[in-house]
């Protein structure tokens, strides 16, 4: 019984939709050039059936309208009509429409489909061809370029910067660890890495972040290894750039590190040049830079043991490029006796790196 009920329903339909279609005729045709296809259109006063195929040594498109009428003087081709040459048949015959196109290569059907009205558009059936002949056009596939990270290892040649009991240099284990962030890094194929050292070379500072700003740096990353006078400091911290120091000891060692270039003590900055470079910096490149610092602060957290105030801001003239978000990470004190012995430790440089690596995916996982 369920079997004869479906199929009076499906009778109902057809029959439905066979009464609609006794309403349509064509009222007008559209054509459509693409690279890879013509688009024929026609526009039709209802819903209809219909069968679509290529005769004539596949030389022209025959379209039979059921239940449709055509009157010829309303189907007028464009000027550009891609591969159909012209209208050669316009016939009405026993309640059906029937229209051949004659085109100018040999040609395969693609695609045909139905659109229903929508003011102020009627009913049209669409109707996709392309020449046989034609080599298919390549299309280009838009490639997103991968964001830049700059790794910067602080100090180096000159320059040895801090240094421990055992007289291991903080030029030597931040670049061990910027090569090692670096391989971590590219490791994902998310991101293209570079360093502005890779050997022991002294670079100036403003130089660094001259080449985040060429590169067109997403991310600008300072690794630093710290020294105090008191030998049972302890801690990572954070860095992001402020004209005034978060407090007495970010700004001693903001000064130590601004202060001697290839061992030459400088003048301190005149306050309105400093005014002025503070000035120059955007206030959305200074609220990712402390958006990323956070990030790291919470994922560094899970790795290593951070100073109790781990986020602080100084007026590191490394940070100082007014377009790269910039941190500076001290990844610890080598005046700390048992500090520097971890930092000497791949395994334990290995956790600082997770560190690091887990901020920079969620940092680019909420911009995106």
């Amino acid at each position: 019984m369920r079997h004869l009920i479906n199929l009076i329903c499906t009778l109902c339909v057809l029959i439905n939709l066979d009464a609609v279609a006794l309403a349509a005729d064509i009222l007008a045709i559209r054509i459509g050039e693409h690279p890879e296809k013509t688009r024929i259109v026609l526009e039709l006063s209802g819903s209809t059936a219909y069968q679509v195929a290529v005769n004539d040594g596949s030389k022209a498109v025959d379209i039979m309208l059921n239940g449709s009428k055509v009157q010829a003087s309303k189907l007028q081709l464009p000027i550009h009509s891609g591969i159909i040459r012209k209208i050669e048949r316009v016939r009405n015959q026993g309640g059906n429409a029937h229209i051949r196109l004659a085109t100018m290569h040999p040609t395969s059907i693609i695609t045909s489909f139905l659109l229903p009205a929508a003011s102020p558009k009627p009913w049209r059936l669409v109707i996709d061809v392309r020449n046989v002949q034609q080599t298919p056009v390549a299309r280009s596939v838009k490639t997103i370029p991968k964001p830049v990270i700059v790794i910067d290892p602080g100090h180096g040649g000159k320059d040895p910067g801090a240094s421990g009991e055992t007289k291991v240099f903080e030029k030597n284990i931040v670049l061990k660890a910027s090569l090692e962030l670096r391989d971590r890094l590219q490791a994902t194929g998310k991101y293209k890495v570079l360093l502005t050292r890779t050997d022991d070379t002294f670079i100036p500072l403003e130089g660094r972040s001259r080449f985040a700003q060429k590169h067109n740096a997403a991310l600008f990353i300072s690794l630093h290894a710290d020294a105090f006078p008191d030998k049972t400091a302890s801690g990572m911290s954070v860095y992001t750039l402020s004209e005034k120091a978060s407090d007495a000891e970010a700004a001693i060692i903001a000064a130590d590190a601004n202060a001697t270039v290839a061992g030459v003590k400088l003048s301190k900055e005149d306050d309105e040049v400093t005014s002025i470079l503070v000035d120059l910096i955007r206030r959305e490149t200074m609220n990712q830079s402390a958006r990323f610092a956070t990030l790291l602060v919470q994922e560094l957290s899970k790795h290593a043991k951070l100073k109790q105030k781990s986020h602080r801001s100084a007026g590191f003239i490394v940070l100082k490029s007014p377009d790269v978000p910039s941190v500076l990470i001290e990844m610890g004190y080598l005046s700390n006796p048992k500090e520097e012995w971890l930092l000497k430790q791949k395994s334990h440089r290995a956790q600082i790196i997770s560190g690091i690596h887990d901020a920079v995916e969620r940092y680019f996982l909420e911009k995106n």
